[in-house]
């Protein structure tokens, strides 16, 4: 499955159902402004909220470098870049000395919200990232 992000999500971690749950909740309310600028050759890291099928929160780190190519901050991989929207620009944080090892030693991170595309969803409104969930097969 890859994942796709819609580009108007909020992220709503619920406190004490995973581990980085609180740790993004103090985040949240404790993050100063960045310069998304300052995020250009950095390590980046998405994280990437979802649920179970058990309805218990599941989050997962992507990581990157941060480039900015064409007037766009982009999340450069090795085997997939994607544009980070410049809504979400406002969500860049400097990643906590705490963090560094749950983040994948990034620099800089950004939050988001998975879920499942909803029944005839219009995929133009969502944003193709060639990321894949850990631990879901591809569908044939």
């Amino acid at each position: 499955m890859k994942t796709r992000v819609p580009s108007n999500n909020a992220f709503e971690p619920t406190a004490g159902s995973h581990p980085l749950a609180a740790a993004a909740q103090r985040a949240a309310v404790s993050s100063t402004m960045v310069n998304p600028a300052d995020v250009h050759g950095k390590r980046l890291a998405m994280v990437a909220w979802g649920k179970k099928p058990d309805g218990t929160d599941d989050v997962v780190v992507f990581t990157g470098t941060g480039r900015w190519e064409g007037g766009h901050l982009t999340m450069v991989r090795d085997h997939s870049s994607f544009q980070i929207l410049d809504e979400w620009l406002d969500r860049l944080k400097i990643v906590d000395a705490d963090l560094k090892s749950a983040l994948l030693e990034a620099d800089y991170s950004f939050d988001v919200t998975i879920g499942p595309l909803p029944d005839g969803a219009d995929l133009t409104q969502y944003l193709e990232t060639g990321l894949k969930w850990p631990g879901i097969a591809e569908a044939s």
